[in-house]
């Protein structure tokens, strides 16, 4: 559910506030999410399969590593083994990359990590785009009948869209 992005959040108070989730406040957090290019919050334990370009570095789609626990090489036919001289305790940064001096082999869908990433809690500016966004996008609501039009935008204006570029992945390295 695309409002678990909010979780730890008491939101009630804020102009355009979400009073009790339902399609409003996921399209709200799905925008946003779509816009930021990775889940942001809150941590979660995921496999990534990405492509290598090979050499000993490997961005991964991510802003905040909280844990790698394991890389793999995928082969061809799809058995997969550990990567060879990758270091858990150093082989990774907070900011979305592995490293690993021998280097990792060249190939589309050729690396698997196991990894745990994601803020525990959504930056509070965040929140703040994502309610922004949730009262600029509903243009009228129907409360007997639950109908809910809304718009293509989810109200960005310059300070949503910095915020939004602190945190977004951006283009691939």
């Amino acid at each position: 559910m695309a409002s678990d992005m909010l979780e730890g959040w008491d939101t009630s108070t804020l102009p355009g506030a979400p009073q009790s989730g339902g399609f409003a406040l996921e399209a709200a957090v799905g925008a946003v999410r779509s816009l930021l290019g990775w889940h942001l919050a809150p941590e979660v334990t995921e496999t990534l399969v990405v492509d290598s370009p090979g050499g000993q570095r490997l961005w991964l789609p991510t802003r905040h590593v909280v844990e790698v626990t394991e890389v793999r090489v995928c082969a061809d036919d799809g058995t997969e083994t550990p990567l060879t001289g990758w270091n858990a305790a150093t082989g990774w940064s907070e900011g979305g990359w592995l490293y690993c001096l021998p280097g990792f082999p060249a190939g589309e869908r050729r690396i698997r990590v196991d990894i745990v990433h994601g803020y525990a809690k959504a930056p509070a500016e965040i929140v703040a785009v994502v309610v922004a966004g949730l009262a600029a996008q509903v243009k009228s609501e129907t409360v007997g009948g639950r109908s809910v039009t809304i718009s293509d935008s989810i109200g960005t204006g310059p300070s949503a869209a910095a915020i939004i570029a602190r945190y977004a992945l951006g283009p691939r390295p």
